[in-house]
């Protein structure tokens, strides 16, 4: 996309996607641009999610180690809530899914993963 363009929709504020600012759900995001007589409008929906706060992470002791990691990675959680665990590529692929945490400590075997960076993605209940 042509750069200098205008972001509008309910998840732009000053010029900026903020997600805080229209709050959890499924948002329509435009961009409009004019480069040499041209102009265009592109669309995108973003999907806005509720996420832990750091008191909550906190609250619940989740610590994840070590990082980087090759063969694994453990993830430990002091709660007796039922935990779900999704790893996400950076291109949106969900390359592990519905893993349930056990209290304590729990290793996730990451050696079938090409090498690069995973958003970790917790659920417990509604929270994420």
């Amino acid at each position: 996309m042509p750069t200098g363009g205008i972001y509008s929709g309910t998840v732009v504020e000053n010029g900026a996607i903020t997600p805080s600012v229209s709050g959890v759900g499924t948002h329509l995001v435009t961009y409009t641009y004019s480069e040499y007589r041209c102009q265009g409008t592109v669309e995108q929906e973003i999907v806005v999610v509720l996420c832990l706060n750091t008191d909550q992470f906190i609250a619940n002791s989740t610590v994840f180690y070590p990082n980087p990691a090759a063969q694994a990675f453990m993830i430990a959680v002091n709660t007796s809530e039922v935990i779900e665990v999704t790893l996400i590529s950076l291109d949106g692929k969900i390359v592990y899914n519905n893993l349930t945490l056990n209290a304590g400590v729990n290793n996730i075997d990451v050696k079938g993963l090409a090498e690069g960076v995973y958003i970790v993605r917790l659920q417990s209940g509604i929270d994420v």
